[in-house]
């Protein structure tokens, strides 16, 4: 046996580094096996040698997919050092240890990633997310033409064409854990054991090593996630005390609204004028479903309305303070400049003028304006025509134009209307007694489905038509992507409960409606809050909850009964990565999207439905771990982007939550969810469901007139309607269903009596309320807009700890810098007195 020299034992080491540093690919190229037949074979291999040119290892692998050859690339440590500064890498950033960030420091909620021990210290090297940031950048500019002024360049447009099959950076290694300990995991296995994993749902994230591993841009996203559950937590404590309460207030006082329904004598008028379905009902079958209206109608839902309204401002102006603090940690205080200037490849081969550049001199592509005004109105009309189709509903006296959001919208209504006239039209007293919940949760079921379709189509469509516009940056391009996505989404996800709040029942008159018209689509006597509680309840149970138990589900099942392959030999990393799911460019798009519509449920609407923060947060719990679980583990490596903040969403954040304060208050005839439309009318929504939807505003009225009574409010809410005037009635029929003689039915409106001079005229009291109700709107907009403005205003956007540190660090740091360039200077000036000849004077 040899004996082991001194420092022979760090020159192995060195050694085995600099050969695993060799070994490590950090991206694979896809080719077809028959790429030499293919006239894209020059095109690739041009492509090659530029990127070999530049340093880039290059070598050729088969696995056990015998269609591919897989291109693996390597970049040195030599040539990461020369284009770090050139791509905006700091090699020599020692990371910002000196800001916390742990927010909760309970022992149970961390984990061995948590309370700062993830931040990471740079050791004068590039991460791997840093080496495939800079190999990706090399990737977009490598060209593959005969000149430099084609527009032959990049791995986009060889994946366009058609020249290769597939590209995508590596994991750092596998994910499985095997029983290793933590020294011996990779990144991946250690996100996989505290961060991904539903076992650890109440710990806190490793953010910091969620962006040494996946860039910003993901980062952002499940900070942003994590911060949003926090903040559910005290709204969800307020719901449940808020439904608490109303529950006991049910069961103990006494309610005149009850008692005016569930004794009534009243008939209400038919549906429809005529058919087997338009029957006459007697108001006190409605009683089980008026004490759940009572449940979810009452003061402690207006006091949870206004709540809400602050929690939205609040949570807005904490995550801005959060949101900059991550930035600079991470060192992205400013988005780069050349991500936002940056001319797309696509926009060059599109345009078709060219003009004078005043920055460089030379000839560049642009769109005239008329072609981009023309194209815009295209884009947005087509999204608008999907949104806003209008149906003309034409009525024997008047015509009516109801704006219809989205055609399935109105066949689920269609279908509520024909569900009830077949139960009205059985023998069942107990399909009598429960038809408005029966039609409310199987229609609420077929709506979610729609959703679902829906959202699959919106999804590509967005994209397709932000390419019919042509942006000229890739920021632009993907801000509009989003934009567009979340108009078609708003509308996909709130149309109906937007009808159900301020269109339902509006419109109906007993002598017009017909057996399919929507006009017999009516709320409850008690009003259309209980319509829309079951509504907003069914979708986010089944539209989020039970989505992500199938997402995590299904592929397992999938792939415990998909076909084995032939050879049992082990695939190489870069042969199974091959088979994961693609990590598209808008793969968090998607995620984002979904967040961005329950934060829309949870805040628009929370008046009909205080549970909703706490089913929210009940799914969010497991969409944030499902989520990360299918970044781990099933989706390729995304490429990392250094994005400042959560970019577009934060602005769709903010209309949402200046439109949630103005959603819980009155009435929109028709909607238009435009993000521009938005702006405008972003301050008038959370009064609305209060002042229109909820009857709480009309009660206050009533009290007022009546010496704080409600009894006889229910009565006081319905129009007579003289059924002689049609002639489809019969005496059998009405002694039938009524037991007496009386052609008189009754409907929730405010309109004169048959015997009054303005016969089914509306009357002064429907004139006083909507006057009443309208200051409310405005008055409860003001109050909260000025009372969240005081609160933004006492939250600054930065904390002052933290301002204070990064004073302090740069202080520091520029007293470091001047004293090494004092101590190099005093170094300069001995050497220069040492070297100096001194010349003695002559003497004279």
């Amino acid at each position: 046996m040899s004996e082991e020299k001194p420092g022979q034992s760090a020159d192995k080491d060195e050694d085995d580094k600099k050969e695993e540093e060799r070994r490590r690919f950090d991206y694979v190229i896809v080719v077809d096996k028959n790429i030499k037949k293919s006239a894209f074979y020059k095109s690739v291999v041009k492509f090659l040698n530029y990127l070999q040119g530049r340093g880039v290892t290059v070598e050729l692998a088969y696995g056990n997919i015998k269609e591919n050859i897989y291109i693996k690339l390597h970049i040195s440590a030599e040539c990461v050092e020369n284009f770090a500064t050139i791509y905006d890498i700091n090699m020599e950033d020692v990371g910002h240890y000196y800001i916390p960030f742990s927010a909760i420091n309970l022992q149970m909620c961390q984990t061995p990633l948590t309370l700062d021990r993830d931040i990471f210290y740079r050791k004068g090297e590039a991460t791997n997310t840093e080496r495939i940031h800079i190999l990706y950048a090399m990737l977009c500019e490598a060209r593959f033409g005969t000149s430099n002024d084609d527009n032959k360049y990049g791995i986009n447009k060889l994946l366009r064409i058609g020249a290769v099959k597939d590209v995508y950076p590596l994991h750092d290694g596998p994910y499985e854990l095997n029983g290793k300990s933590d020294e011996f995991l990779n990144d991946r296995q250690m996100l996989l054991k505290y961060w991904a994993n539903f076992s650890v749902w109440y710990k806190e994230q490793p953010l910091n090593l969620i962006e040494k591993y996946y860039g910003t841009e993901v980062a952002f996203y499940f900070a942003w996630l994590g911060f949003y559950n926090k903040m559910l937590i005290p709204a969800t404590v307020v719901g449940v005390i808020c439904f608490l309460t109303s529950l006991i207030r049910l069961n103990v006082m006494y309610h005149d609204r009850l008692e005016d329904v569930c004794n009534s004598e009243l008939i209400m008028c038919p549906r429809c004028a005529f058919g087997h379905s338009c029957i006459a009902r007697p108001l006190k079958m409605d009683c089980y479903y008026a004490r759940i209206s009572v449940l979810f109608d009452n003061p402690a839902t207006v006091f949870f309305a206004v709540f809400m309204s602050f929690w939205a401002t609040i949570f807005m102006n904490l995550w801005k303070r959060l949101e900059n603090v991550l930035k600079i940690r991470w060192n992205v205080t400013t988005s780069t400049i050349q991500a936002k200037t940056q001319t797309r490849l696509p926009f060059k081969e599109k345009a078709t003028h060219k003009r004078v550049s005043t920055i460089t001199g030379q000839l560049e592509p642009y769109t005239p304006t008329i072609i981009q005004i023309f194209s815009y109105c295209l884009s947005f009309g087509t999204c608008l025509l999907l949104v806003d189709s209008l149906k003309r509903a034409t009525f024997p006296q008047d015509e009516l134009q109801v704006g219809v959001v989205l055609i399935f919208v109105v066949g689920v209504i269609m279908y509520r209307i024909i569900m009830g006239s077949l139960i009205r039209m059985s023998n069942s007293t107990y399909l009598a007694l429960y038809a408005p919940f029966i039609e409310s949760c199987t229609s609420s079921m077929i709506q979610v489905v729609f959703i679902k379709l829906y959202g699959k189509f919106y999804a590509p469509l967005s994209e397709w038509l932000t390419n019919m516009e042509n942006p000229r940056t890739q920021f632009e391009f993907d801000n509009s992507v989003v934009h567009k996505r979340y108009i078609l989404g708003f509308a996909n996800n709130y149309a109906s409960l937007f009808y159900m709040a301020f269109l339902k029942g509006r419109f109906y008159s007993p002598s017009y409606a017909t057996v399919t018209s929507l006009n017999t689509d009516l709320c409850h006597p008690c009003g259309c809050i209980m319509a829309l509680c079951i509504q907003l309840f069914v979708m986010m149970l089944l539209k989020s909850m039970a989505g992500n138990i199938l997402t995590l589900v299904v592929p397992k099942i999938t792939k415990r009964f998909a076909k084995k392959p032939e050879t049992t030999e082990a695939a190489p990393q870069w042969e199974e990565e091959y088979e994961l799911y693609p990590a598209g460019r808008y793969l968090l798009t998607t995620e984002f999207m979904e967040m961005i519509v329950q934060y829309g449920f949870v805040t628009f609407f929370v008046a009909a439905f205080p549970l909703a923060p706490l089913c929210a947060l009940i799914n969010n719990c497991m969409e944030l771990r499902l989520d990360a679980y299918k970044l781990v583990t099933r989706y390729r490596r995304p490429v990392p982007k250094k994005d400042s903040g959560i970019g577009p969403w934060r602005d769709i954040l903010e209309v949402i939550t200046h439109l949630s304060i103005a959603t819980n208050v009155s009435s929109l005839t028709v909607v238009v969810p435009t993000f521009f439309t938005l702006l405008s009318i972003s301050r008038f929504l959370q009064a609305f469901v209060l002042a229109f939807t909820s009857d709480f505003v009309a009660r206050q009225i009533y009290r007022f007139q009546n010496n704080s009574s409600l009894q006889g409010y229910i009565l006081s809410t319905m129009s007579v309607y003289n059924m002689n005037e049609t002639i489809t009635f019969g005496t059998n029929d009405l002694l039938e269903i009524t037991g007496s003689n009386s052609t008189l039915c009754y409907y929730r409106a405010l309109r004169y009596p048959p015997d009054h001079p303005k016969k089914y005229e509306l009357t002064t009291q429907y004139w006083y309320e909507i006057g009443i109700r309208l200051l409310c709107v405005i008055a409860f907009e003001h109050v909260i807009m000025l009372t969240n403005g005081v609160l933004a205003y006492f939250i600054p956007e930065m904390p002052q700890k933290i301002q204070q540190a990064v004073y302090h660090a740069n202080t520091l740091n520029q007293q470091t810098r001047l004293q090494i360039m004092h101590e190099e200077a005093k170094k300069v000036r001995e050497t220069e007195k040492k070297s100096k000849i001194r010349i003695k004077r002559k003497r004279t």
